[in-house]
């Protein structure tokens, strides 16, 4: 009796031994697996991390770029303008690679800001946890929304850089508007700070054409025509990276208004900002036949 008993009993056991010698050959299996699994965990959700902090970072960096770099606007322009292939643009990019290596740090930041969005937007979906939680979705949100917003609102910042660009030369182009309210030409002529330049209308000139790139004393500010109104305003007309805009002092502080220049343009006003006393910023669209009305 005794011995059928720890018969059974041995028997009932063994299967139990058996699994229990089974366990560890498993859990081996399973702890060497896990660890394979985890690292690629940890890889995939660090390149999403730091795909979240680069686009942030680039598009920080894309305001700020719009905002103090005055070859913003015209990169702008000839990146939308390139797809249409005129030669004179193809021309322009040329030169503009060839000048120094801008052109191409600028697009290999907006390549890099797209994959980065893409991946974010990637891991919304298949990223861990952390990454799809309602936060990341808002946060992913809020970026593609800064995008959008930087896309269709950066003339404004650059208007706005502009503003702040100019003001450090107000003081030297008020000492040359000076002098020119004392000395108007009346013929073609040589100035000091100007060089030779040509004056229209002939007899009673209003416009003076430097001849060679002009900038105003101690600063790299550029500027292309001088004009004068019968209400004393001098205009400037910059040019370089920051052709377009107009520079104009107004001797009785008075908004800017419409104007013919000495070569039978009229000048019309599209946007105005007063930066100083009798100092403004304009743009103006030009318009033939000498008609300002």
């Amino acid at each position: 009796m005794m011995n059928g008993r720890k018969n059974s009993e041995a028997e009932k056991s063994a299967p139990i031994r058996a699994q229990d010698a089974e366990l560890p050959v498993d859990a081996g299996n399973r702890e060497k697996a896990a660890p394979r699994g985890g690292v690629v965990r940890r890889i995939v959700d660090r390149c999403l991390a730091i795909s979240w902090y680069v686009n942030a970072v680039l598009l920080l960096s894309a305001f700020a770029w719009i905002y103090w770099d005055a070859r913003s606007r015209r990169i702008i322009e000839l990146s939308r303008e390139w797809v249409t292939g005129t030669p004179a643009v193809l021309s322009e990019i040329g030169e503009r690679v060839r000048n120094g290596p801008f052109i191409g740090i600028i697009s290999a930041g907006v390549l890099i800001a797209g994959i980065s969005l893409a991946l974010m937007l990637l891991g919304l979906f298949l990223g861990g946890q952390r990454f799809r939680s309602m936060r990341r979705w808002m946060l992913f949100m809020a970026l593609v929304a800064g995008w959008l917003g930087l896309a269709v609102s950066w003339p404004e910042v650059y208007w706005l850089g502009q503003l702040h660009r100019f003001k450090p030369t107000l003081a030297a182009a008020e000492a040359m508007v000076h002098r020119l309210q004392a000395d108007w030409p009346e013929e073609d002529g040589d100035l000091p700070e100007i060089g030779p330049f040509l004056a229209y209308p002939k007899g009673a000139p209003t416009t003076i054409l430097p001849l060679r790139w002009i900038t105003f004393p101690q600063s790299e500010l550029r500027f292309s025509a001088i004009e004068r109104t019968k209400d004393g305003a001098l205009r400037f007309e910059l040019a370089g990276d920051e052709a377009g805009a107009w520079l104009e002092w107004r001797p009785n502080d008075e908004k800017p208004e419409p104007f013919l220049s000495g070569l039978d343009t009229a000048y019309h006003v599209t946007r105005q900002q007063k930066i100083a006393p009798h100092w403004f910023l304009v743009r103006y669209r030009t318009s033939a036949g000498g008609s300002i009305l």
